[in-house]
C-alpha cells in the first residue's frame, strides 16, 4: 500500500544461513506496483510478484524455512 501511495519501488531482501554459520544479504528484483491499475489490482500483483521471489527464495534452500504459525490447519 505504501509503494502504491508513494511510487516508490520494492525491493526484496532474503537473508540466507550459509553452511559456516553467517548470513548472505541477497536482493531480490525490484517490484513497482502498476499504477495505471486500480489500486486494488496493482497491489494484488505486487504482491504475488513478491510472493513469486520468496517461494523462488524458499525452493533454493528449504532447510533454512520454519513455518511459525498454522497456516495450513
Amino acid at each position: 500500500m505504501i509503494a502504491s501511495l508513494s511510487g516508490s519501488p520494492i525491493l526484496p531482501s532474503f537473508m540466507i544461513r550459509r553452511p559456516d554459520g553467517l548470513f548472505s544479504a541477497v536482493c531480490g528484483d525490484t517490484i513497482r506496483v502498476d499504477t495505471s491499475l486500480p489500486v486494488e489490482d496493482g497491489i494484488r500483483q505486487a504482491t504475488q510478484a513478491f510472493a513469486s521471489q520468496l517461494e523462488s527464495r524458499i525452493r533454493q534452500n528449504p532447510h533454512l524455512w520454519y513455518q511459525f504459525y498454522s497456516y495450513f490447519v
